[in-house]
């Protein structure tokens, strides 16, 4: 959420700086995730909580208090938006978008650029702590190509270990990112999909998980094995890897995802020495609310700094 907010808002939310890394908003988020499909399938309700008034929102459900302090982060950046779009919309005679409309936005990067990254790192981070085999293989390869810690590696050099991206890659296999099926318009001469015709204009869509967890593709889908893509037919695999989605609108942050996620886990696993701490597979299980939304607590550990 910090590099995220920095990115888009030119301002940190310092959520590391927060005490137990409760920032409020994301105290926020977490507890507004749960009412996402309450809001795409009953309008009305969607409706009521966006014409609520402030105040009362907070006297109802005073979580939320960190989501709308978020306009405070955002409000120089929107109107900084807005005077550029306004230029650039009286030229091409279009009107103008609205502050609500704008302020969306902003939350769908924040929640977009935050909450994927985390359960990537906490929930591959899980799987690397609870097979030893996989933590020993890594933190081998990232003490072999990072002797001196003092001397710090930039993405270009991590990017190049193989066993640091096989665990990536089966981080993001299991994690899945969005795990809504993301909803696609079929062209107006229709479609063959998997063998069946689909009419023009038919709403269709396939999440992540179906995919990911397709013993077909992935033998022993639910298991951790980064090895998988380490194989000489491996390549393939590539392809059915969409926790970024595919197509024209597959997630724009890709690439800095990438680099939060190779420099997070070559970090996280080269620096400490790490024990799992009263967590277990079921505490990984989740509900899909647009995106995971997690039944038991946080990953948590132990740490301790691993003597160079």
């Amino acid at each position: 959420m910090d590099i995220i907010t920095s990115f888009c808002f030119a301002e940190s939310l310092n959520a590391l700086d927060h005490k137990g890394f409760r920032h409020p908003v994301l105290v926020g988020v977490e507890v507004a995730l749960p009412m996402y499909w309450v809001f795409k399938h009953f309008r009305p309700v969607q409706w009521i909580f966006m014409h609520t008034p402030t105040w009362l929102s907070l006297l109802m459900s005073p979580e939320t208090a960190g989501i709308m302090g978020v306009q405070n982060v955002t409000s120089l950046v929107l109107t900084s938006t807005r005077l550029l779009l306004d230029l650039e919309n009286k030229k091409a005679g279009e009107s103008l978008p609205t502050r609500h409309g704008l302020f969306d936005e902003a939350m769908a990067l924040l929640i977009a650029g935050s909450d994927t990254v985390g359960n990537t790192l906490a929930v591959g981070g899980f799987h690397v702590l609870n097979n030893p085999n996989v933590y020993e293989k890594l933190f081998n390869e990232l003490k072999k190509n990072w002797l001196v810690l003092e001397k710090s590696l930039g993405y270009e050099e991590l990017e190049k270990m193989p066993y640091l991206n096989a665990v990536i890659k089966e981080s993001l296999r299991v994690s899945h990112g969005v795990v809504s099926a993301l909803p696609r318009v079929v062209p107006p001469s229709g479609a063959t999909i998997g063998g069946a015709y689909i009419p023009g204009g038919t709403v269709v869509g396939m999440s992540s998980p179906y995919v990911h967890m397709n013993e077909g593709i992935f033998p022993e889908a639910h298991r951790f094995i980064p090895e998988r893509w380490l194989q000489p037919n491996s390549k393939h695999l590539e392809h059915w890897l969409v926790p970024f989605s595919r197509g024209p609108r597959m997630c724009l942050g890709v690439n800095l995802a990438w680099c939060e996620l190779t420099i997070g886990f070559a970090h996280i696993f080269r620096k400490f020495d790490l024990k799992l701490h009263e967590t277990t597979e079921r505490d990984i299980m989740w509900k899909e609310y647009f995106v995971p939304h997690f039944k038991g607590k946080r990953v948590q550990s132990f740490i301790k700094l691993r003597p160079s």
